[in-house]
């Protein structure tokens, strides 16, 4: 894989300064806040004979800074994505768990591995961006708010195979969403995602060719209780793919 470039130079300085925000002196940060979520994905790929996944995640939030850590494993097929993600809150509220008018930005890297054993090669990402959302209340108790979302920035993408030189190809990070917060319980999100690189890839007419637009998808969650919820996710590309996970809060503010 190439080195040295921008993006390299940029991200792990970006990483080791979350990291450092993450396990700063009690004095210097909040109380630390942890959502985990465990689920089973189904994905067709008329490309990829990786149907059945198991998926793993987590956020974990201290003061300004969160990481994120995801990975979807096939059960049927030698297929792994694994990616982590780091944030860095500049503006808003700084707890995992959304207060009344969570407007906010942040600036977020990334970095992804997904190997395809079965067909013989690798992709690693890099991806810099910023996200922010804007939210509107609505009057109703069960459905008080609206929001949008834009995160924008730059990916690149190294691709590996056996005996041959890498190729890298970069491309713009876009991401829209607009959404429903369901009281203090949940919200779901209705998104476009520009990004090619991960399960789904872009919309095409011939179904199982990656097309130039990006994808969509419905995410959502859930709680049913204080510390338990579900989370829902759907995305539509040249490839599709329906998940159900069991999630996990703890800390952080209610």
């Amino acid at each position: 894989m190439p080195r040295n470039s921008l993006t390299d130079r940029v991200l792990a300085p970006a990483l080791m300064l979350l990291l450092a925000a993450l396990w700063a002196p009690p004095s210097a940060r909040a109380a630390p806040a942890l959502e985990a979520r465990a689920g089973y994905a189904v994905v067709h790929d008329p490309q990829f004979e990786h149907h059945s996944m198991a998926t793993l995640g987590a956020h974990l939030r201290r003061g300004p800074a969160r990481l994120s850590p995801a990975a979807y494993l096939a059960l049927n097929a030698d297929t792994q994505l694994l990616s982590l993600e780091g944030a860095c809150r500049l503006l808003g509220p700084r707890g995992l768990w959304l207060p009344r008018s969570p407007h906010h930005l942040e600036a977020r890297a990334a970095g992804a591995y997904h190997r395809f054993g079965d067909a013989g090669f690798e992709v690693f990402t890099w991806e810099l961006s910023l996200a922010g959302r804007l939210v509107v209340g609505l009057p109703w108790p069960q459905l008080d708010a609206a929001f949008a979302e834009l995160a924008l920035g730059w990916s690149t993408q190294y691709y590996s195979y056996p005996a041959v030189a890498a190729e890298a190809f970069g491309a713009v990070a876009l991401r829209l969403g607009v959404g429903l917060r369901l009281g203090r319980g949940g919200e779901v999100t209705l998104y476009y995602d520009h990004a090619h690189h991960g399960l789904v890839g872009g919309l095409s007419v011939d179904r199982g060719w990656d097309g130039v637009p990006g994808h969509v998808g419905l995410a959502g969650r859930y709680y049913f209780w204080r510390r338990w919820g579900v989370g829902l996710d759907l995305a539509l590309g040249s490839a599709y793919i329906a998940g159900l996970s069991l999630l996990f809060r703890a800390g952080g503010a209610r």
